[in-house]
């Protein structure tokens, strides 16, 4: 990718594991005794769906995923060293932090902080929210602009233009927001859309309103 001029992204789930990752698999071993017990929040006295007799904080409600403790600063050195690992080893451009509107504030600071080259992207999934306690010099580039992404479909499909307006004047004093019209966590935008048509005029926008314009694999056919 580099030989043409294209940067390469990671997504990075900093906010939870699964079962099967080692310090987990310490604490269902060790339990109380396991030197990794805090880098999770651990009920030793409940229990879960796979009858461990322990509980933890999990994500949506997903046993199969737990979520660690950010809080920690053992915790933060990890994922800071991992990103790092990953830019040495495979010279990545960046991350984009999975479930960035649960994490600690205090890792992206740290991930700031450590940046394994000046210019590493730290773009955040976040849906709702205020974005500007994201998107700032002390922690991230960028994030996952969902506000702007409601606004073009229901704007369009309502033809409530003052919506999509209102979006791009609240969010004027935020750079670099990566814009989208579907991504894999949504439907695509032909199936969003009223009228089909549409398509060519949210596209547009897309690609001329303040942002990074991204598209989503499979997208660009239409």
């Amino acid at each position: 990718c580099h030989t043409k001029k294209i940067k390469v992204i990671f997504d990075a789930v900093l906010n939870h594991t699964g079962r099967s990752f080692f310090a987990f698999e310490d604490i269902l071993q060790n339990r109380e005794n396991s030197r990794y017990k805090d880098w999770y929040n651990v009920n030793f006295y409940g229990n879960n769906s796979y009858n461990d007799h322990l509980s933890y904080e999990n994500w949506g409600g997903f046993d199969l995923l737990v979520k660690l403790n950010n809080k920690n600063p053992e915790v933060r050195k990890y994922l800071t060293e991992t990103v790092k690992y990953w830019a040495d080893e495979f010279d990545i451009d960046g991350i984009r932090i999975d479930a960035a509107d649960v994490l600690d504030f205090a890792l992206m600071e740290d991930l700031r902080n450590n940046l394994p080259k000046p210019d590493f992207f730290l773009l955040g999934e976040v849906i709702h929210g205020e974005y500007s306690n994201w998107v700032n010099p002390q922690r991230l580039d960028s994030l996952t602009n969902y506000h702007l992404y409601k606004a073009l479909y229901s704007g369009l499909n309502e033809h409530n233009f003052f919506e999509i307006a209102h979006t791009i004047n609240r969010q004027a004093n935020i750079s670099k927001l990566y814009n989208f019209i579907d991504n894999h966590d949504v439907e695509r935008i032909t199936t969003r859309l009223n009228n089909k048509q549409d398509y060519k005029l949210v596209s547009t926008l897309l690609f001329t309103l303040p942002g990074i314009p991204s598209i989503y694999y499979g997208s660009e056919l239409g």
